[in-house]
């Protein structure tokens, strides 16, 4: 999908310049994202070892 955002993007600029920072946009937005979903994750795990302590292996 990133390479397709690319290509539409070169076909309706001109300049390199609005293409890279498109892209280094586009890149935060992927960033920002993974970053979300990794604490999410990082909270589940917490959450989970808390509350199931006398289950957990030490």
């Amino acid at each position: 999908t990133f390479s397709i955002y690319i290509i539409c993007k070169t076909k309706n600029t001109t300049s390199l310049d609005v293409l890279i920072v498109e892209t280094m946009n586009f890149a935060k937005i992927g960033v920002a994202f993974y970053s979300a979903k990794a604490a999410v994750e990082n909270y589940q795990k917490i959450k989970n070892s808390t509350n199931n302590n006398e289950e957990m292996p030490i």
